[in-house]
């Protein structure tokens, strides 16, 4: 009596994923998992002999018709997992065990500047021509938060005329800094408290 068994993977963890061992999984009926390496695809039957009560296991050969996604083989996998209700249970823990997919964070741009954050901070990077129209140093800058608000002037100009903030900020934590080679100004505001997500730079009214 032949009874077909269990296959199994044999991996070494590389770089590449292996597309065609995960498809064989998937049509198994396993969660979708990824795999990289140097994949080993065996199977093994369980033999009686004539007259005897103790199987003895042993490999048999793979065709090209086995390797394929629809091979029978493969079918009865998927069948016996979800009989016995096994393929639910671990698709079920696969989901819970993904992450939240997190919305990006908002970011924006004016004629004046640029502004990204991060969990932590809000930079805000402004464009440099007013900067180099004049050759500017950072004696001609001048920068102010306080904890809703930022003033920015380079000389007789007000590039930030004490505009209202959408969140409070560290004014201890917050700084700015220029780069002269590049004529760019950098102002990074330390958020109060951490975390909190800004939908946009400025207070909406």
């Amino acid at each position: 009596m032949l009874v077909e068994r269990v296959f199994s993977f044999i991996m070494k963890v590389e770089r590449t994923a292996l597309s065609r061992a995960m498809n064989l999984c998937l049509a198994a009926g396993f969660p979708p998992k990824e795999l990289r390496g140097t994949c080993f695809l065996s199977r093994t039957e369980e033999f009686v002999e004539r007259d005897s009560v103790d199987p003895i296991w042993r490999r048999c050969d793979f065709t090209l018709k086995d390797c394929s996604n629809d091979a029978e083989w493969l079918k009865d996998a998927r069948r016996d997992r979800e009989e016995s209700g096994l393929k639910q249970k671990e698709d079920a823990e696969w989901f819970s065990s993904l992450e939240d997919c997190q919305a990006p964070m908002a970011e924006g741009k004016s004629d004046l500047y640029a502004w990204k954050q991060t969990e932590e901070e809000v930079d805000i990077v402004f464009d440099p021509g007013p900067f180099a129209g004049i050759r500017a140093t950072k004696k001609d800058i001048a920068v102010k938060f306080s904890r809703r608000s930022l003033f920015v002037r380079l000389r007789g100009r007000i590039l930030c005329p004490d505009v209202e903030l959408a969140a409070e900020v560290d004014p201890e934590n917050s700084f700015w800094t220029f780069d002269r080679d590049r004529m760019e100004l950098q102002v990074t505001l330390s958020k109060t408290p951490a975390g909190t997500m800004w939908r946009s730079l400025l207070k909406v009214s």
